[in-house]
């Protein structure tokens, strides 16, 4: 073998991938700081904190050690002691110092542990009393009821005893039926529900509106407390309707997703498991949040009309609007079949960041657009991707009309600002800019955030104002409308 050929071998031996034992993060155990303790032949003794382990080394932060001196690789240092707060030792060896890293005026260390090991099996036990005993203290918590407002517990206890002798009755009844055909199940079924769901409905619908009244002073603790003692006594009665079960699984990562809405927006009395479950259905896709809801198709419709007339009369061609986290795009796809006539003047842009959405709108509109000759848009685009990736202006080009109807719902005040920023830039000298956000006297709040687990950004019409303040140059026009229920908002700017 050549010179060059062992000095090529022994390079490759140096420089050649290490296996290394799996590191634990210190905090990962639950069992609060790891300490450790040792001695230096210059600096005599040193304590610390240990950021991560494994069975033979440890990784530790010495803070402000840097004042002292700098520690060097291949350092020893002696009587290394580990503990917990418990006052275990996990570790008591000498070791040799692998690695250095200043951080500010800390020291992080790495350790080679010299003679024996970390004792992780201690950790693993410790860790798994700790997850134990976290679970322990939530199921105490949600047990305790000396927490809750006894007017809460009263206004459970009813609700619960009328919505289970109603599910009984209903069963019962239904069960009767196992032995009709399926055109005459579905008849008499079809009867019952008309009889009933009113009464239930009604019922349901009064004690959610209670809700505010009961809970609305109440600390993030206290709602957290509640919410607990609610969906433990109700929430499988509730979970029965469709609506509430998807909004609870989340199946898109998020409640109100484009199935929500479409849930909405279709007939409601087929939908659902059983009697009980069509009647809560209708019940929670019938609360006023929801009709406010639908009322928006019909208010961005006239809003589209509006803009199109406008448009049209000044002989500026089509009409160009965006539609930000659209979700189903209903609006849409009823103008065009009510009014076919309206396609020749649209070119209509639908964002919306899931790619599920995106694809039911081409399904639904694409047939459309081609029937009417409407120009339709379809993209995929995040949040994120809108506020980061460029002048958002640019990528849609200008538009008459932009309008997002239930995206800010979700938004904090930064994004809000931020993204309302973003379209005001790319609406049109002229154009208008339009907001939705659910108001903060939605009576349906609670209901949504105890049972479907369905958390809302809520705002008034001053607030809404506020962010319009903050635009550059400042809008030709501002002012709050809302559709006829006056639930769901809508900044609307004209540019």
């Amino acid at each position: 073998m050549t010179v060059l050929a062992v000095a090529q071998e022994e390079r490759a031996v140096r420089t050649s991938h290490k296996l290394r034992a799996l590191r634990h993060l210190a905090s990962e155990f639950g069992v609060g700081p790891i300490a450790c303790t040792a001695w230096h032949p210059r600096f005599q003794v040193l304590s610390g904190l240990v950021e991560n382990l494994s069975m033979g080394g440890l990784c530790v932060r010495l803070p402000g050690a840097l004042r002292q001196g700098t520690i060097e690789v291949d350092d020893w240092l002696l009587s290394v002691h580990v503990s917990l707060q418990s006052g275990e030792v996990i570790c008591h060896s000498d070791s040799v110092v692998r690695h250095v890293q200043v951080d500010g005026e800390d020291l992080v260390i790495g350790l080679q542990i010299k003679k024996g090991v970390v004792d992780l099996p201690l950790l693993y036990e410790r860790q798994t009393r700790y997850r134990f005993a976290a679970r322990c203290d939530q199921a105490e918590r949600v047990a305790d009821a000396s927490r809750i407002l006894p007017a809460f517990k009263e206004w459970v206890s009813d609700l619960r005893n009328y919505l289970e002798r109603m599910r009984s009755f209903l069963d019962q009844e239904e069960a009767a039926l196992e032995s009709e055909d399926l055109y005459t199940h579905d008849q008499i079924c079809a009867q019952y529900l008309g009889e009933v769901g009113p009464r239930i409905i009604q019922r349901v619908q009064t004690a959610s509106h209670q809700m505010g009244g009961m809970l609305g002073g109440l600390s993030d603790d206290e709602h957290a407390a509640h919410r607990a003692y609610a969906q433990h006594h109700l929430g499988e009665l509730f979970s029965q309707a469709p609506f509430v079960k998807r909004a609870l699984k989340k199946p898109l990562g998020y409640a109100g997703d484009y199935e929500m809405m479409n849930m909405l927006y279709r007939p409601t009395s087929a939908e659902g498991g059983s009697l009980f479950g069509k009647v809560l259905h209708m019940c929670t896709t019938s609360e006023v949040a929801a009709r406010a809801n639908i009322n928006r198709i019909s208010f961005l419709q006239d809003k589209i009309r509006q803009a199109v007339r406008t448009y049209s009369a000044a002989g500026k061609g089509r009409t160009r609007i965006a539609s930000v986290g659209s979700g189903p795009a209903r609006e849409i796809e009823h103008l065009l079949e009510q009014e076919p006539h309206l396609g020749p003047m649209l070119d209509v842009m639908l964002i919306d960041q899931d790619v599920r959405a995106i694809s039911y709108c081409e399904r639904r509109l694409i047939p459309l657009a081609e029937k009417t000759g409407a120009q339709i848009h379809f993209v995929r685009e995040s949040v994120r991707r809108l506020l980061c990736g460029g002048r958002l202006g640019h990528t849609m080009g200008a538009r008459q009309l932009i309008y997002s109807a239930g995206l800010f719902d979700y938004l904090s005040d930064r994004s809000f600002v931020a993204l309302l920023s973003a379209l005001y830039e790319g609406a049109e000298e002229g154009g208008q800019l339009l907001i939705g956000n659910v108001d903060q006297s939605n009576p349906t709040r609670y209901f949504m955030e105890y049972f479907a687990e369905w958390f809302l950004i809520h705002r008034n019409r001053q607030q809404l104002l506020d962010k319009a303040k903050l635009l550059r140059p400042a809008p030709a026009q501002v002012r709050v409308e809302s559709e006829p229920l006056g639930v769901n908002l809508f900044l609307s700017l004209q540019k």
